[in-house]
């Protein structure tokens, strides 16, 4: 049978051995700061198109809200959950689709950061019982993610004509979740320097 709508943009094993890519990864490595971007840019671009969001936060987003409001906690760690760095080369165990393959039979290089979890959330028209109840959640934490992630590359220095303030912090929830996270960046900072 086929399907209208697929929920994968690509189906893929977690990558192992990896770790979630954390604010010091961001922090220290120009490289990741520019893969997060894109990652954000093309969760603008499918968020935009389809009405559909891309979760690279994982559930790991709104417990970092107690942390970063509390001011007698000096350090924080932060990742974008479902962001994963390669800790080494990895091969293809032959379950992998031929085009993730890069062509000397890696999956992944090491350093190299993968999307690993690619169901698509649905945040706008939903077409089916299940996602018209589960969309206006889904919208709540995606918005949640936009200024979160937004934040944080603002706090890393992100140049202000991609920033886009006043377009990407449109709202009052987008501009309260963009204080706590810029107030959780010295916090994360601290975490990520005892980190390297």
């Amino acid at each position: 049978k086929t399907r209208e709508m697929a929920r994968y943009l690509f189906v893929q094993p977690r990558l192992k051995p990896a770790h979630a890519m954390s604010y010091a990864d961001l922090l220290h490595h120009e490289k990741h700061r520019k893969e997060l971007l894109e990652l954000v840019e093309q969760r603008e671009v499918v968020k935009q198109e389809h009405g559909l969001g891309i979760d690279l936060l994982g559930g790991q987003g709104f417990s970092l809200v107690g942390p970063a409001l509390k001011p007698w906690i000096k350090t924080m760690r932060a990742d974008v959950g479902n962001v994963l760095v390669a800790d080494q080369d990895i091969q293809t165990n032959g379950s992998w689709a031929k085009h993730a393959v890069h062509a000397n039979g890696f999956v992944a290089k090491k350093g190299e950061a993968l999307l690993c979890d690619t169901r698509l959330m649905p945040i706008g028209k939903a077409d089916n019982c299940y996602d018209k109840v589960l969309a206006p959640l889904m919208q709540k934490n995606c918005e949640f993610q936009d200024a979160a992630l937004w934040a944080t590359l603002e706090g890393l220095g992100i140049d202000p004509n991609i920033l886009k303030a006043e377009q990407r912090f449109n709202t009052g929830f987008k501009r309260l979740v963009r204080q706590i996270a810029l107030n959780a960046t010295p916090k994360m900072m601290a975490e990520a320097e005892k980190m390297n």
